[in-house]
């Protein structure tokens, strides 16, 4: 059987510089494992050195420096937007013996054309790692914005080209099936070895939740908040950490939260931004994990990796269970719709069920969101692309 070697790239701050980083270092870590699989190359577009480093004995990374330039006038931010990435093509070029597979994260328009040409040209095989698609409203410049209208070009036009995707969801998954391509589904991935907590935790409190993340138009945690701050009736102490965004940030994005800041004060603690390493380990201290998305299609598309990421550490979820996470319930916690749901069964359930998910968790995230459960079927998805 012959060899396998695969050039990674696209919009993404490797290791672990964002959610998309460390998507790409487990897809990574998957494709390492298979045994014909000779190297992998990252090249990630965060800021860094175009200097190669070894990570691992077939693993090795470099930055193409192309996210987050800072530049003085809209035309060169428009033109650095639209032309993104092209800049890597010679590199490729010149690099193409060292790889028979390019994998490309949700590269703009214009790239991924330009890879769909070199695959033909020089029998490389193209594998799209697809993982979003937004609303126009989550798009800087709104439905007719240049942003908006090369996001539209990419998904309906470039990426169908691309004969070869792995989705992150079904919702995806269903939309490449339509247009015959070879696809695989892989969630997000988390590392099999995490260290599952103990369940003979201990605090000052009766429940603790935490949510790590950026709110806002894709996180709505002031309606969870509001419904934590209206609680009156049950004697269950509660306390709800934040991390993210300052007290002050978030009462000026969200003030109807501010009834009562005594109030606030006794229920959440706003941490600010924090490292992922501080993020670990409030995992250790935490009950649950919470989050809430909006019934729309950057929620379907999309596959939270917050949620992978408190399973691999054993900690159970509440959400409102939009997307293919809802399957997986009530096995990984509990399903809760802000506003409309009862806040104080919420919390009672919370309490006494906080020990009970530990052994199902464990069980869903070792079959479905494992790198080692996902090892043959990706394996097999790459021999068979075309």
């Amino acid at each position: 059987m012959d060899s396998l070697s695969v050039f990674y790239t696209g919009m993404f701050r490797f290791p672990d510089k964002d959610a998309a980083g460390k998507r790409v270092l487990n897809i990574a870590k998957t494709i390492e494992k298979f045994n014909d699989c000779e190297n992998i190359i990252i090249g990630g577009w965060e800021q860094g050195t175009t200097k190669e480093t070894s990570l691992t004995r077939k693993i090795s990374h470099l930055s193409f420096s192309l996210l987050d330039k800072k530049r003085d006038s809209k035309f060169k931010k428009l033109f650095g937007f639209l032309f993104m990435g092209i800049t890597i093509i010679p590199w490729m070029f010149r690099k193409r013996d060292r790889f028979t597979h390019i994998v490309l994260y949700n590269t703009p328009f214009v790239f991924t054309v330009a890879c769909v040409i070199m695959s033909y040209l020089f029998n490389k095989k193209l594998v799209l790692d697809s993982t979003e698609w937004y609303e126009s409203e989550h798009i800087i410049g709104g439905s007719y914005g240049p942003a908006s209208i090369e996001n539209w070009f990419r998904m309906r036009l470039a990426y169908p080209l691309v004969r070869n995707v792995i989705a992150i969801s079904s919702f995806l998954e269903h939309y490449y099936q339509q247009k015959k391509i070879h696809v695989i589904k892989v969630p997000p991935l988390a590392d099999e070895n995490n260290t599952i907590r103990s369940s003979n935790k201990t605090g000052d409190y009766d429940v603790t939740f935490m949510y790590a993340g950026s709110p806002g138009k894709k996180d709505r945690l002031d309606l969870f908040i509001y419904d934590l701050l209206s609680n009156k009736e049950i004697d269950i102490s509660i306390r709800f950490y934040i991390a993210g965004i300052t007290k002050d940030d978030f009462l000026e994005q969200y003030p109807a939260c501010n009834i009562n800041n005594n109030i606030l004060d006794t229920i959440c603690v706003f941490l600010g931004r924090l490292k992922m390493s501080e993020v670990i380990d409030y995992y250790k201290k935490i009950d649950y994990c919470v989050f809430f998305r909006e019934h729309k299609r950057y929620a379907l598309a999309g596959f939270p990796s917050k949620y992978v990421e408190a399973l691999s550490h054993g900690v159970p979820v509440i959400t409102n269970g939009v997307g293919d996470i809802v399957d997986d319930f009530p096995e990984t916690g509990i399903l809760f719709q802000p506003g409309k749901d009862n806040i104080n069964q919420l919390i009672e359930n919370a309490f006494d069920n906080k020990i009970r998910f530990r052994h199902s968790i464990a069980n869903i995230f070792d079959n479905k969101y494992s790198i080692k459960a996902n090892v043959e079927r990706l394996h097999m998805f790459f021999r068979q692309a075309k």
